[in-house]
């Protein structure tokens, strides 16, 4: 790995994991949704680091000229070290800060189905629940996690791809 990406892929991984942490950890006392919001925010710090990166690396490493493949491998091997400190934090929060993450969640998203009056989407809810409760604590956090590591990858799939056609010169 040159030394930009490795460079760039650290940072995204320190601003993924202490950013998707602290989110976690102050965001208790906030709303979902905020929550939410300031989780998509930490996504998007952590994949700010793969255009810049790629940038970098187009300048400093492939001497100013770069292929779409080469910022699109650039990128990606960025995206995997966000989505990694996204997840672990994202793992460690649910198996050791709030276990109940899941329960609570599936109360919430009971409360809004209720309101909307969707009795398909209630059922469901409560399945899932009661599904959650079979689960170890250390199952959920991988699942958890797993989830929040493939959606942080495709987000920074689409970030690579377009930052390679704005970076790409020959």
């Amino acid at each position: 790995m040159k030394t930009p990406i490795k460079k760039f892929s650290r940072n995204a991984f320190l601003i993924g994991f202490i950013g998707f942490a602290l989110s976690l950890i102050i965001g208790q006392a906030a709303t979902y949704g905020t929550q939410q919001l300031i989780g998509y925010a930490v996504m998007g710090g952590a994949l700010t680091m793969v255009y810049f990166g790629m940038a970098t690396h187009r300048d400093h490493t492939l001497k100013g000229k770069m292929t779409i493949g080469q910022g699109i491998k650039a990128g990606l091997t960025i995206t995997l070290f966000a989505a990694l400190g996204i997840a672990l934090a994202d793992f460690a929060y649910i198996t050791l800060v709030n276990p109940e993450f899941f329960q609570e969640f599936g109360k919430m998203s009971l409360e809004v189905a209720e309101e909307a009056g969707d009795t398909e989407r209630m059922a469901q809810i409560e399945n899932d629940m009661v599904n959650y409760k079979s689960y170890s604590v250390f199952k959920l956090g991988l699942l958890g996690a797993a989830f929040v590591y493939f959606s942080v990858t495709i987000l920074g799939a689409f970030v690579s791809i377009i930052s390679a056609f704005l970076l790409k010169k020959k």
